[in-house]
C-alpha cells in the first residue's frame, strides 16, 4: 500500500513533513527477551506536543514535553505474547500527529 502524502518511511524511521522519529529499536521483526528497552529520537522544527506509547493496542505511557527534540525511552519487564506490536504516537504543537508501528517478537529463555 502506499504511504500518506508527505510521510515517508525507512527501516527505523518516519518522517511527516515537520515530524521525524528515527533510530526506533527494537526494528520490526526483532527477537527480544525481556526486560527490554524501548527507544526512538524525536525531532519537530515547530516543537513537541505530545508522546504516546501503547504495548499490544494499551495506552502505557503519555507524556507531555516540549522542546524540538526528544530522546524516548522506555524500560519494559511487562509480560510479552509471542508476538507483540508497539505503537508510538507524536504530536507537535500544530497537532500535527505521527505514528510508528513496530511489530517484534518474544524470545524466551
Amino acid at each position: 500500500l502506499p504511504l500518506p502524502p508527505g510521510l515517508v518511511s525507512f527501516e527505523n524511521s518516519a518522517i511527516l513533513e515537520d515530524i521525524i522519529i528515527e533510530n526506533v529499536s527494537p526494528k520490526n521483526g526483532d527477537f527480544v527477551q525481556r526486560p527490554f528497552v524501548f527507544g526512538a529520537d524525536i525531532k519537530s522544527t515547530k516543537g513537541l506536543s505530545k508522546i504516546e506509547f501503547y504495548l499490544n493496542r494499551s495506552l502505557l505511557q503519555t507524556l507531555f514535553v516540549s522542546g524540538k527534540f526528544y530522546h524516548y525511552q522506555n524500560f519494559l519487564n511487562n509480560p510479552l505474547n509471542p508476538q507483540n506490536l508497539i505503537e508510538f504516537r507524536v504530536t507537535n504543537v500544530a497537532q500535527e500527529e505521527l505514528r510508528v508501528s513496530v511489530l517484534f517478537f518474544y524470545k524466551q529463555n
